[in-house]
C-alpha cells in the first residue's frame, strides 16, 4: 500500500511540475446589493495542457422565506483552441442540499450545467466570462423548484464573470 501511495505521490508532482493551478471567485455574487437573495460561488482548478479539472463550491440564501443552499462538485473543461483561451465544460457531479424553513422534504438535488467559456489572463491573473446552461439533463423536483423561484441566480441560463489568479 505504501508503495501505491508513493507511486501516485511521485506521480502527482511529476505533472504538477507540467500543470497549473488556479483558484476563481465569481464576481456575479455583486447582484445581492439589490436582490433579495444572493449566490457565492468560487472555483478550484487544476490545468494540464488543454484540459482543466476544477472543484466548484457555492452557497445560495434567501431572506425572505428563510432558505439556504449549499452545492459542491466536479467540472471539466476543453480548451479546444488553447491559443484564444475559448473552453467547453460540463459538470461530472454537482449535488446540493436545501436547507431551512420553507425547504422541501426531498432537500438534497443533483445538477448538471454545461458551460462556454473565455479565459483572458494578465500575468498570473485572469478573467473569465461564463455562459453556463443549468440542469441539462432536465431533473425536475420540488427542491429544484424552489431553488429557482427563491434564489434568482439559479436560474437555467446564467452569465458570469469569475475573477482569479494562476499559479
Amino acid at each position: 500500500m505504501r508503495r501505491i501511495v508513493t507511486l501516485f505521490f511521485i506521480l502527482f508532482i511529476s505533472i504538477s511540475l507540467y500543470a497549473s493551478w488556479n483558484i476563481g471567485y465569481d464576481c456575479r455574487s455583486i447582484d445581492a446589493l439589490w436582490k433579495d437573495s444572493m449566490r457565492f460561488d468560487i472555483e478550484g482548478g487544476y490545468r494540464y495542457k488543454d484540459m482543466r479539472v476544477s472543484a466548484t463550491c457555492s452557497f445560495g440564501i434567501c431572506d425572505i422565506n428563510q432558505l439556504w443552499f449549499f452545492d459542491g462538485g466536479l467540472s471539466v473543461s476543453v480548451y479546444p483552441f488553447s491559443d484564444l483561451g475559448l473552453n467547453v465544460g460540463t459538470t461530472v457531479f454537482r449535488i446540493g442540499k436545501l436547507m431551512g424553513i420553507g425547504a422541501p422534504d426531498d432537500d438534497i438535488v443533483f445538477l448538471s450545467e454545461a458551460f462556454l467559456a473565455w479565459t483572458i489572463s494578465f500575468g498570473y491573473v485572469y478573467i473569465e466570462p461564463r455562459l453556463t446552461f443549468s440542469d441539462t439533463l432536465s431533473s425536475e423536483n420540488t427542491c429544484l423548484t424552489i431553488l429557482r423561484e427563491e434564489i434568482s441566480q439559479y436560474s437555467r441560463f446564467r452569465l458570469s464573470l469569475l475573477v482569479g489568479v494562476g499559479i
